[in-house]
This record gives C-alpha cells, structure tokens and sequence, in this order.
C-alpha cells in the first residue's frame, strides 16, 4: 500500500483549515477521504485505542461508536485530521454512537466540511 498523495494530503489539509474555521458542531459533516485497507489488527498496539500504521507511520485512533460530539472533540484537539477507525456507510459518510446499522468498520483519513443544506 502506497503513501497518500500529495494531491490527497493538500486535500487533507484544506480540510483540517476549514475544520479549524467552523465554531458550529451543526455545521459540520464527518467523512472518510482515503480509506485505508490495512487492517486494524494488523498495526502495532501503541495504547488503549490507538494503533501504528507501518504504511503511512502513522497512529491510527479507534473512534468507532463515539458519539458525534466527542469525535469532533478529538478531531480539533488533532489538528482537524487524523487517521481514525470509525463506522461509515458504503459512501464515506461517519455514524455516531448507536446508529451503526448498515455501516461497516472503515479506516482511514477521518475529516470534516461544512455541511450543505
């Protein structure tokens, strides 16, 4: 598995800028931009949820069955990204807490943008 791109990481950042922007928790979608294949159990523990990626020598962070609130807490208190074990629909799109039906396990690149009415 490849590194992300430099097109994708400048992506990621614009994300984390316009995550760092918002002052509403309404006001903000959470997505998986670049889902990653490596398996959890395949990292390196490195404490209670949270793992090493080898691939992209990064700590990847087990935020699945959060509710939305406390995941964007700790997506601010990263910088507005991070790579993050979430539960997501087929699209990309990040459910919180106990509403997971219909959602898989997904990894990846975990960022936020300005929901649209």
């Amino acid at each position: 598995m490849q590194r992300p791109s430099s097109a994708a990481r400048q992506q990621l950042r614009r994300a984390r800028e316009a995550l760092v922007k918002l002052r509403s928790r309404a006001d903000v979608m959470l997505g998986i931009e670049l889902p990653c294949e490596v398996r959890w159990d395949g990292m390196q523990r490195v404490a209670d949820g949270v793992r090493h990626c080898d691939v992209c020598d990064a700590h990847v962070y087990d935020l699945a069955g959060l509710s939305r609130r406390e995941t964007i807490e700790r997506l601010r208190a990263h910088g507005g990204a991070m790579c993050a074990q979430v539960f997501a629909r087929a699209d990309g799109r990040v459910v919180f807490g106990d509403c997971v039906e219909g959602a898989t396990r997904m990894r990846g690149g975990l960022t936020a943008y300005k929901r649209e009415d």
